[in-house]
């Protein structure tokens, strides 16, 4: 007798996706089980335990194994985790690269009172620093905890340039301005400032003082408003010739001589003239963090020079060039240099061997080795971090 295999369809399920059996249909030959043919061509065997019959329609096309599926599955699942890997690889080269890049950070102000980017940095103690912005508000902080320490009034008041920042003795620091300088030393009640002069004048340098001393009798540098001359404590140093431009001066050390950089060039003054030593044009004038002689100076075109004075004058000790230079510090030896390009601050020796480099989160805008030379500080707007230095006697 015929088989009906429409009207035995409409009530059976495959046994392989439970669903109703539709056409195209197909029937093991052995226990006449109805299988949908797609899914037959894929199991080739009969499902009724006992039977295992080929089921697979003649003429149809060679399925493929139901292992060969799963291998493409389980191949298609190894490409994920392949991929997964890779990019967790990649994120942990990343995190590598910013850690080898700020392996070196050991402090970190971020929230500091400045409003103006911070334009000059000192360490006024081996664990404080001393920082004054754009306009001359002036602040000291402890990094040991990673506050701040003392402030100078309130910032947002102060709208007088920036022209030095200096430290006189540890801690004792002094910032010139366009307007009048500021002594901020540490007593025994704690840091306190001092209004040294509020006369218009332009500070350029103080001297260091002997002895005992009071911050009213400090020598300052100075030029006063609508003159031609550098004064320092009533005695006048007169510039011999046109120099225009006065970016910086600094004291030598050496009696009233007097480092002066401008758009003119580098020049010495003293009681018997005015003497030039580069006419390249003056962009910065750094001192060594320290009592050696050295200054940096920075020239147009990343050429930073750096000069010390001996006995005989002023030598030139080395010449290091760097494209994008925009502050500088040198350290108490002059024989290393940091040089912030940007984002980046690359640490040289005076031959112009990179010895380190490290990477800000915004543009530099001050640079300050400590004057043992194991640490430099940097500001970046108005956020300080401290970075530690390779071994200075591996450099020198």
């Amino acid at each position: 007798m015929a088989i009906d295999l429409q009207s035995r369809s409409e009530t059976e399920d495959c046994p392989f996706c439970k669903e109703a059996l539709v056409p195209p249909v197909t029937r093991c030959p052995e226990c006449q089980i109805g299988l949908h043919v797609a899914c037959a061509q894929e199991a080739t065997r009969c499902p009724t335990l006992g039977c295992a019959r080929n089921v697979a329609p003649v003429g149809a096309a060679a399925p493929e194994p139901l292992m060969a599926e799963r291998r493409r599955l389980r191949r298609r699942a190894d490409y994920r985790w392949l991929a997964l890997l890779g990019l967790l690889l990649a994120g942990a080269a990343l995190g590598w690269w910013r850690f080898a890049k700020a392996r070196w950070e050991v402090a970190r102000i971020s929230s500091t009172p400045h409003r103006f980017p911070i334009g000059a940095l000192a360490w006024i103690e081996s664990d404080s620093l001393v920082a004054a912005d754009d306009l001359g508000g002036l602040a000291v902080y402890d990094l040991k905890r990673e506050r701040l320490a003392w402030v100078q009034g309130d910032l947002d008041s102060q709208h007088d340039e920036l022209l030095f920042l200096r430290v006189i003795e540890p801690g004792a620091a002094v910032v010139g301005c366009s307007g009048g300088a500021n002594l901020v030393r540490r007593d025994g009640a704690g840091w306190r400032g001092h209004f040294v002069d509020p006369n218009f004048k332009n500070y350029f340098d103080v001297r260091p003082p002997r002895g005992q001393w009071d911050w009213s009798t400090l020598e300052l540098l100075l030029v006063p408003a609508g003159s031609d001359e550098l004064q320092l404590e009533g005695d006048r140093t007169r510039f011999y010739g046109s120099v225009r431009g006065l970016r910086s001066a600094h004291l030598t050390g050496v009696g009233q001589e007097v480092l002066v950089g401008s758009k003119e060039g580098l020049f010495v003054s003293s009681a018997g003239g005015l003497r030039r030593l580069d006419q390249e044009e003056v962009l910065a004038l750094v001192p060594a963090a320290g009592p050696r002689r050295c200054f940096a100076v920075l020239n147009r075109g990343g050429l930073v020079q750096v000069w010390e004075r001996l006995e005989d004058g002023f030598v030139p000790q080395g010449v290091v060039r760097r494209s994008g230079v925009g502050v500088l510090a040198i350290d108490s030896t002059g024989r290393r240099l940091a040089l912030g390009r940007g984002r980046g601050i690359d640490v040289v020796s005076l031959g112009g061997e990179a010895l380190e480099s490290f990477l800000a989160r915004r543009e530099v805008t001050a640079l300050a080795f400590r004057p043992d030379g194991r640490y430099l500080a940097s500001a970046e707007g108005d956020v300080i971090r401290v970075w530690k230095l390779p071994p200075r006697q591996a450099t020198d």
